[in-house]
């Protein structure tokens, strides 16, 4: 039997047919505004929030990290050691020989310890490098100082087996192969905002004259200073810029000249041999010599460390 809808059936049949559209629409309008609103959230996290720094390969954070937790712990070790050294050879020490090279064995072993604690950033080569060569060099110090056969035990003998010491000798290059890497890492830092700067002419220049050294900034002519030591493998107690200073102080009054040496190699050597660089030639000629120079913010840069 069939029976037509009425008009009120009608009504109800398209009324339930609208609703059913809306609810269909406002699914699939909520569904796209929840999508849109979780790219956005995502496409935020990967830019990173706006009030976060964005640190470079060789940004002054890493270069400051890198000085306390690196280059502190070993300074602490090359300090007692040439504390020991010069107590050694002017004959005040009143420690027993053995008992020094107990002492300085330990303390490479406790800060070789501290080393394998710290990690720099993969973006960041040279500091990584660096960080290995100190490492390297605190184990062949702990090992060569606990192997030393002191047959005498007197003051002498110690200091002619820390200067010839195979593992010792070894030691001191690679400390100074770390300096040098540390010093590389802050000419990437002045080149990332001075387009005068070009790191890898610099690395590759083997020997710079007097004249090219004059032409530099303090950053190069200290990266140049710590390649020098190292190349001429010149132990020393002073920093790179201590050498640096010395050298611009000599040129600048003159009696650079006297000394009649024409490139950087030959005066540092010089200047080391004669014992003229002091360990704090850079912070006594800092204002006279480098007051418009741009250093990164690194404590021994500064009067205050």
């Amino acid at each position: 039997m069939n029976k037509k809808l009425g008009r009120v059936d009608y009504f109800l049949t398209l009324g339930f047919i609208f609703v059913l559209i809306c609810i269909i629409a406002a699914f699939f309008f909520g569904y796209q505004m929840g999508m849109d609103r979780t790219e956005a959230k995502y496409a935020s996290n990967a830019e990173g929030p706006a009030d976060e720094p964005l640190y470079t390969a060789y940004d002054q954070q890493y270069l400051v990290s890198f000085y306390h937790t690196v280059l502190s712990p070993y300074k602490e070790f090359q300090n007692k050691w040439f504390e020991h050294t010069r107590s050694l050879t002017t004959g005040t020490s009143t420690a027993d020989p053995k008992a020094v090279a107990r002492e300085l064995a330990k303390l490479a072993e406790n800060q070789h310890a501290k080393l394998t604690q710290v990690s720099m950033p993969n973006s960041s080569p040279l500091l990584q490098n660096a960080q290995t060569s100190y490492l390297r060099s605190l184990k062949l110090f702990a090992e060569g100082l606990k192997e030393l056969d002191l047959k005498s035990g007197n003051a002498n003998e110690l200091l002619e087996l820390m200067n010839q010491d195979a593992y010792l000798v070894e030691a001191k290059a690679h400390a100074l192969q770390g300096q040098r890497d540390y010093f590389a890492s802050m000419v990437k830092w002045n080149e990332g905002f001075d387009l005068s700067v070009h790191a890898d002419e610099l690395f590759a220049h083997a020997d710079p004259s007097i004249e090219q050294w004059q032409a530099m900034n303090l950053i190069a002519k200290n990266y140049t200073a710590a390649k020098q030591l190292y190349e001429s493998r010149l132990f020393e107690p002073f920093y790179p810029q201590d050498a640096a200073a010395r050298i611009d102080r000599l040129l600048e009054t003159g009696q650079a000249s006297k000394l009649e040496v024409t490139n950087i190699r030959d005066f540092l050597q010089l200047l080391a041999d004669t014992e003229a660089i002091r360990e704090d030639d850079f912070m006594t000629n800092k204002d006279s010599l480098y007051a418009n120079e741009v250093m990164p913010q690194l404590p021994f840069f500064s009067a205050i460390k």
